[in-house]
């Protein structure tokens, strides 16, 4: 790929359109933003969780199990706790996959 022929495409009237539309999107991504916070004035905090597996080599079998053998033979949860509030991860922990959300 050629840079010109990346480049050559931003002519005058396409930068002035991305610059209205990425105008529009801030401005509206605010607004959004100041309700979400007014709406969340009330709480102390709010915590999202999450909890997503990710498949490893299978070199890593005996330190994290995975649960559907036939396929994989490592995987690992990532269990994320994330205030939406302060917009920072509040708990991050690594397990094998077998291990049960519940345990500390």
């Amino acid at each position: 790929m050629e840079e010109s022929s990346f480049y050559d495409r931003f002519t005058p009237g396409l930068v002035k359109l991305l610059q209205r539309i990425v105008g529009r999107v801030l401005t509206r991504t605010a607004t959004a933003l100041r309700q979400l916070t007014e709406g969340l004035a009330g709480f102390r905090d709010l915590v999202v969780l999450d909890a997503t597996v990710l498949r490893l080599h299978d070199l890593l079998a005996g330190t994290f199990a995975a649960c559907r053998t036939n396929h994989t033979q490592a995987a690992a949860t990532l269990h994320v706790a994330m205030s939406v509030t302060r917009a920072t991860a509040t708990r991050v922990r690594l397990t094998p996959e077998r291990t049960n959300e519940r345990t500390p």
